[in-house]
């Protein structure tokens, strides 16, 4: 999957309740959302995907209409469908370009 603007989105993130250092796991949540943001990289070169929730199995969380973000490494897992918007390919060119420009790269792992 490439996160770029428009795309539609079905996705279940995990629910923990506490803090970091004593987190307890509550619940999945299923939700469906549109991305209203990618390339969106902080200093340290971690991407994050701002979305726009449509639908909400639980508006406790997540609630319908309200913008949220995520970091990409706990975005992508999440993801189990998506839809690109129609022009995929001007957005995805776009996004690359920028890549370049700035010289965002993929990690390299070493295993």
């Amino acid at each position: 999957m490439n996160a770029v603007y428009g795309t539609t989105f079905t996705a279940k993130f995990p629910i923990f309740s506490g803090t970091r250092f004593s987190a307890k796991f509550l619940k999945d949540v299923t939700i469906t959302a549109r991305i209203t943001k990618d390339c969106v990289y902080d200093c340290n070169n971690k991407h994050w995907v701002y979305f726009e929730v449509v639908a909400s199995d639980d508006a406790e969380h997540f609630k319908v209409g309200k913008q949220y973000k995520k970091q990409g490494k706990n975005f992508y897992p999440g993801v189990s469908s998506y839809e690109y918007p129609a022009n995929y390919d001007e957005i995805a060119a776009a996004k690359t370009e920028f890549k370049m420009v700035n010289g965002i790269q993929r990690l390299q792992h070493a295993f």
